[in-house]
């Protein structure tokens, strides 16, 4: 996994430094700052009661091909110009992140530089594909980027729960232990909203001093939030920032048909095929399992063949079983849901990088919903 900027034409115009990216221009003028992963081989496995996740360079016999594809190093803004999305450090005010509020500027409370929010998934998907007219290629964060970034954190830290504390030193053995931290999760509530409404606040690019690493950094909040002067930690894994936390992240290439009634079903749809992303039917999506109906910690996944990370049971805990928490609820009638991941900045230990939540319509936007920049290679 290594940090880049990618043109319009998906062309990596050049790779940053693994040890620290703030040399380099990351304002937009040179690219996309994004994470490069991908080009290898997994394998998802059940046998009785234990689940396999394995990985490999090599096209092993049952493993499936992960290609090439690069995700965003930030929680993505928007260039309000040309309604294109950005990963990108840039505080001009064509990149003002939130909803674009410019009175803010001069505030502590400033939207400048942080990612853009108040959006609904049919939106993102539209600024993504702005960027190259007539290309399925460019897309706001995917549920099979999202799902691959979790089981590459599980298998590399050991550990089904990514907000163990943040440790640096190695296992005797040479391997990773703990987690990422808790990440940006642990503000108040009411303040977050006095302060400014529950938008985002974390500037794009805050631990880009860590290169391509894995790591935390401190952030002060304004004394406007809180006169104690409130730390949080921003965490990153592999050069991508907030992966969880913050802000909750849109996901696309997933649909979920709630059903009501005691005895209804909620059937998760996914999609691998960018040109048939949509936010109205499954027309090109696979049944692949169903979600809890129930809100509480994870205790099961759907996993299956391809490693599914949508809650299939309830009844674990923040430090037990997935260590994740998980929210939906039950409508009146048949509803199409999206999926969002990660929690935000005041969901404490109910956070992490598979804390999902399907009890909004793909229309729905809140200050605190964005998404992430992906790009996919193999796509039209």
């Amino acid at each position: 996994m290594r940090g880049c900027l990618l043109d319009d034409d998906g062309n990596v115009v050049e790779y940053l430094n693994p040890r620290d990216w703030t040399g380099h221009v990351r304002d937009g003028s040179r690219g996309q700052v994004m994470v490069e992963f991908g080009d290898f081989y997994c394998r998802f496995e059940t046998s009785a009661n234990i689940e396999r996740v394995k990985f490999s360079l090599f096209p092993l016999p049952g493993y499936r091909y992960v290609p090439l594809m690069y995700v965003s190093a930030y929680e993505a803004t928007v260039q309000r110009s040309t309604n294109k999305l950005s990963s990108v450090v840039n505080t001009t005010a064509d990149y003002r992140g939130g909803a674009n509020q410019a009175d803010w500027d001069t505030l502590s409370k400033t939207v400048l530089g942080r990612p853009a929010t108040q959006i609904s998934r049919t939106n993102f998907r539209t600024y993504a594909r702005n960027r190259k007219a007539g290309s399925t290629k460019w897309n706001c964060m995917t549920y099979d980027v999202q799902k691959m970034l979790y089981w590459l954190f599980v298998v590399e830290y050991a550990t089904l729960n990514s907000q163990e504390a943040f440790n640096t030193q190695l296992t005797a053995e040479g391997y990773r232990q703990g987690g990422l931290g808790d990440g940006v999760t642990t503000l108040d509530s009411g303040k977050w909203n006095t302060f400014n409404g529950y938008y985002p606040f974390i500037p794009c690019g805050y631990t880009d001093e860590l290169g391509n690493g894995t790591g935390e950094k401190e952030y002060t909040m304004p004394t406007e939030y809180d006169a104690s002067s409130k730390k949080v930690k921003v965490c990153r894994y592999r050069g991508i920032e907030n992966p969880f936390g913050h802000i909750w992240q849109w996901t696309d290439g997933i649909n979920v048909r709630i059903n009501p009634g005691s005895n209804g079903l909620s059937e998760v749809f996914v999609c691998s095929d960018p040109s048939k992303f949509n936010d109205s039917n499954y027309n090109g999506y696979s049944h692949v399992g169903n979600e809890a109906r129930a809100e509480g910690y994870v205790k099961e996944i759907i996993f299956g063949e391809s490693g599914e990370i949508i809650p299939a049971l309830v009844g674990g805990g923040s430090t037990t079983y997935f260590c994740d928490y998980h929210y939906t609820n039950i409508p009146a009638s048949v509803a199409l849901r999206g999926v969002l991941f990660g929690g935000h900045a005041n969901d404490g230990a109910g956070a992490g990088l598979a804390y999902a939540l399907s009890h909004d319509a793909p229309s729905s936007t809140y200050a605190y919903l964005g998404s992430r920049l992906c790009f996919i290679p193999t796509s039209a």
